[in-house]
């Protein structure tokens, strides 16, 4: 909240007990919500580039301790084969929504939602193939929810609680 033109983690308004129970608990215009500044996107850019190498070390690791189960794989067992890392990615829906996006709906695929295979043909002129272009609309679709997750939790907690729910 703002004290003094500046951000502080303490509110100086507190609310009468029949305005808590009415659910009338916001503090006045007069104060601010602490802001994601730049620090806190590049740190929450830090923690997106952390798990995505923890995945990809995990997948890498995988090849060598857990067998192949090609059922996991659908039709997509030698695009696995050729290249582990980018298309373990795929795997279960993401083999669908490719299909999809490639050759539009099939058989038994109604259950999913057009937008993401519009977002990847759309993409996929840009990128050497059409996972590519799936990756990059998860990715950054996954750093942006990242970042609203932290200003969410960011409303009711410390700054310290949103840095622990990423």
């Amino acid at each position: 909240y703002r004290l003094n033109g500046q951000c502080s983690p303490k509110t100086p308004f507190a609310p009468p007990n029949h305005q808590i129970l009415l659910g009338a608990n916001r503090p006045p215009d007069s104060v601010c919500l602490p802001r994601t500044n730049n620090m806190t996107v590049k740190t929450i850019f830090k923690y997106f580039v952390i798990w995505q190498l923890a995945i990809l070390t995990i997948t890498f690791l995988s090849r060598f301790f857990l067998p192949l189960r090609e059922t996991y794989l659908g039709s997509a067992t030698q695009s696995y084969l050729k290249n582990p890392l980018l298309y373990s990615r795929a795997n279960f829906d993401g083999n669908h929504y490719l299909s999809i996006a490639q050759n539009g709906y099939g058989y038994a695929q109604q259950a999913f939602f057009p937008l993401y295979p519009k977002l990847i043909r759309f993409f996929t002129p840009y990128f050497p193939s059409p996972i590519w272009s799936g990756l990059f609309i998860s990715n950054i679709s996954f750093f942006i929810s990242l970042i609203v997750l932290y200003r969410l939790v960011l409303l009711d907690h410390s700054p310290q609680i949103a840095r622990w729910s990423l």
